[in-house]
């Protein structure tokens, strides 16, 4: 077992140079596990951690009111942004068009579509939203628009508006072993100025996606405390060990 993950990493790290000789796009695919080195909590867009989120008076007060029964995760609904942050396994499909990823939380998925479409501003609202993708050198670019504003951006309750619009700079580190996704949040009805969550996956070449039916045997707590740091998009611990990061 370890053999083989020693040669999933090598394989994985010659892919990358060769694909960086040749002009390639890096190769995004792989089963990834979120690492204890993703940001807590928001940062600005300078990378410094912020002591509170910067919510509107809006946000402030949906956010005060939200009881955890109304949280939509309770009714096995998964939602964009917040699913990035989860403890659960993502696997990504990276193809010419659209890269996609899969997660094994609620079994969904995202698209990100990268043929040169734009967002459209007439698409109807979804859980996970609309992506497009476009690249930068050695960095995938993904833009989204078109959460669902019934989706919690946290599992607070803080609100999602029809004005948000979220960015995300993914890039391989560490030899292709370790993949970050850092996403800057703006949503001038609910934050007084841009915020940024840094994520960081740990590859993991010998894991596959497990089945995840949320539906069966659904017993959510709902009289839970709140869980989670301010700002915080995950629901629960993170708990990969993390690979030595190089870059």
């Amino acid at each position: 077992m370890v053999r083989q993950a020693l040669l999933g990493l090598a394989l994985a790290a010659a892919s990358l140079a060769q694909a960086g000789a040749e002009g390639r796009h890096p190769d995004l695919s792989g089963v990834w596990i979120i690492s204890k080195r993703s940001s807590p909590g928001y940062l600005d867009v300078t990378g410094r951690a912020l002591d509170a989120a910067p919510y509107t008076a809006w946000a402030r007060d949906r956010r005060a009111k939200a009881e955890p029964s109304a949280d939509p995760a309770a009714r096995c609904l998964t939602m964009f942004p917040r699913i990035m942050g989860w403890p659960y396994p993502i696997q990504i499909l990276q193809a010419a068009k659209t890269t996609v990823i899969l997660f094994e939380a609620d079994t969904t998925f995202r698209q990100v579509y990268t043929d040169g479409r734009k967002l459209d501003p007439g698409d109807d609202p979804a859980w996970m939203g609309h992506s497009v993708g476009r690249w930068d050198g050695d960095v995938l670019i993904v833009d989204t628009e078109g959460v669902k504003e019934d989706a919690w951006l946290d599992a607070d309750g803080a609100p999602i508006s029809d004005a948000q619009h979220i960015t995300e700079r993914f890039r391989l580190m560490d030899g292709g072993r370790s993949l970050e996704d850092v996403m800057t949040i703006t949503d001038p009805k609910v934050f007084t100025q841009p915020v940024v969550k840094r994520f960081v996956f740990n590859l993991k070449p010998d894991w596959a996606l497990k089945e995840y039916v949320c539906e069966e045997g659904n017993r959510d707590d709902v009289t839970r405390p709140r869980p989670g740091a301010p700002g915080s998009l995950s629901t629960g611990p993170q708990t990969s060990t993390p690979a030595k990061e190089g870059s």
